[in-house]
């Protein structure tokens, strides 16, 4: 279920989404690949992906950006 979302937002972006690290792990980095306007949409659509998670539990979601964070 989880590569099929990842599948969607690359096909909805036209973004390469990766994502990182062990499948068990809390927290997994998450790689995106394309122009701009790609890397812009697919960042919004994972991150409505996110808190649509997170509203379940009571954690708070993070965001980082740009090189070395």
């Amino acid at each position: 279920v989880r590569a099929m979302r990842i599948q969607s937002i690359c096909q909805q972006s036209g973004a390469k989404v990766y994502v990182g690290g062990e499948f068990s792990a809390s927290e997994r980095p998450v790689f995106v690949k394309g122009n701009s306007k790609q890397v812009a949409h697919a960042v919004e659509l994972i991150d409505k992906l996110i808190k649509r998670q997170y509203k379940r539990l009571p954690v708070q979601a993070h965001r980082c950006y740009g090189k070395g964070t």
